[in-house]
């Protein structure tokens, strides 16, 4: 069997699949295998039928969300074997198991929340400087915590009043406008508080490449601003309770734009690769999926 899916492995490398992808395949596929072998039945006589039985094997321990993930790597498997000539059809095509919850976005922090959380945000100091800027950008641009790490100084055009946010394999690059506030206050971070928590560092920090092109780094040096935004965090829900980290933010942010602004519009702004991934925050679907929520207990099963 190792040998077989060896093969397999081999087949998605020249289809450009990544390393973890494959993987995840081989063993989602491997665990097919052998559960094919205990109901002795091979790959090339198993039918429909077999990957119902499957799935009913598969519901014991696993969720809806996990079946479809195996499903489809074993989909991928008889893609591999119609390729060989194993067998002629694939018996996974069009197999999708329905149920999987979408999740209820309720309760997002409204435009004048998040407006009034950005206001009364106090900067005295360089780290509170470097956190309000921060705000700003989770606030009126929607950006996510691993947009924040990926910033360089070079991605600031405060001339033109605008930032480029760089792309990633699952979010789009694109550039976004800044408010006028924002403007003065980078450029004062920029200029002054950041030069400062860099002269402040002692030793090999001081002069780590990164630490000099990044634009968000903690006051010990660090490139990793995890455990910033986490204490920023900490701060802020003691008097917004509801605020709990910068993907509610986001989640808020893009409901607003949808609000205003139209679909492909927002799309673009959040860097969304789908449409379908920007849908999701239409007020009418949000305000669909609430009364789902207040009718069915979340914990009940269809």
């Amino acid at each position: 069997m190792e040998e077989h899916l060896q093969d397999f492995c081999r087949w998605l490398e020249k289809e450009h699949y990544k390393e973890s992808t494959i993987s995840q395949l081989k063993n989602y596929t491997g665990a097919f295998l052998l559960w094919l072998s205990g109901e002795n039945t091979g790959t090339e006589a198993a039918i429909y039928n077999d990957l119902v039985l499957y799935i009913k094997h598969l519901r014991k321990t696993d969720g809806t969300r996990l079946i479809n993930r195996k499903l489809g790597a074993i989909r991928k498997y008889y893609e591999y074997l119609k390729t060989t000539g194993t067998v002629q059809t694939n018996i996974a095509t069009g197999l999708h198991v329905k149920g999987a919850r979408k999740e209820v976005l309720h309760d997002l922090p409204e435009k004048s929340t998040l407006e009034a959380l950005y206001n009364s945000y106090r900067a005295t100091n360089l780290r509170t400087q470097r956190n309000k800027v921060i705000l700003g950008l989770l606030i009126y641009q929607g950006l996510t915590t691993g947009e924040l790490h990926r910033l360089e100084k070079i991605h600031l055009r405060l001339r033109e009043g605008k930032i480029d946010v760089p792309g990633t394999r699952s979010s789009n690059g694109r550039t976004l406008a800044l408010e006028a506030r924002q403007i003065i206050e980078l450029q004062e971070y920029i200029t002054q508080t950041r030069p400062q928590i860099i002269k402040n560092l002692k030793g090999e920090k001081e002069h780590n490449p990164k630490t000099g092109h990044q634009l968000f780094i903690s006051e010990q040096g660090s490139v990793n601003i995890k455990p910033v935004l986490l204490h920023l965090f900490r701060e802020l829900r003691k008097e917004y309770p509801q605020i709990r980290n910068a993907t509610r933010i986001r989640q808020g942010v893009i409901a607003y734009w949808l609000k205003t602004r139209g679909l492909r519009e927002v799309q673009y702004m959040a860097g969304h690769r789908h449409v379908s991934s920007t849908e999701r925050y239409r007020t009418d679907d949000l305000e669909a999926l609430g009364a789902a929520l207040k009718k069915h207990h979340p914990l009940s099963e269809e």
